[in-house]
């Protein structure tokens, strides 16, 4: 299993300019990371991992912490109709547990959401639940090669 370590060692190997936050309690949740870190959950982004139903082809949708994966644009996006990844469909597809796969160094397609790109620095998984990566959003779209779509549910008011 990839933890923090290993994120750290692609981040320099790719000379990816990322800050890796350690806590001592764990950031599994948005919610969590939002009251260790004492940033709005705004700040944050999930990594979502959702595999092909054909396939089992795996794929990461990065969208904004307090943002609902549509899985009908996320399946547009990629071109397959996918489906949220089982936790241990998640560690076997990407190396790294739910909670604290980061946004970049998974070896699968990432598909960024629009609206993260309007932001200058977002904060995600870091590679294990008690860790973080501080990152800008182009960082993460040129290091992982990633498309960037409308990937979220539109909010009802």
């Amino acid at each position: 299993m990839k933890n923090n370590a290993d994120l750290l060692a692609f981040l320099k190997e790719n000379q990816v300019v990322g800050t890796i936050l350690e806590f001592r309690e764990t950031v599994h949740s948005v919610a969590e990371a939002s009251a260790a870190a004492g940033l709005p959950e705004e700040n944050f982004i999930k990594t979502i991992i959702c595999i092909d139903e054909q396939t089992g082809k795996a794929f990461a949708f990065i969208v904004g912490g307090t943002d609902r994966l549509d899985l009908e644009k996320a399946s547009q996006a990629c071109g397959q109709k996918v489906r949220m990844a089982k936790a241990k469909e998640a560690l076997e597809k990407t190396g790294y547990e739910v909670g604290g796969t980061p946004p970049v160094g998974t070896g699968i397609p990432v598909f960024v959401d629009e609206k993260v790109t309007e932001k200058n620095a977002v904060v995600g998984g870091g590679g294990s639940s008690r860790h973080l990566l501080k990152i800008a959003p182009y960082e993460i779209i040129n290091a992982a090669g990633a498309s960037v779509a409308e990937l979220t549910e539109k909010h009802r008011i």
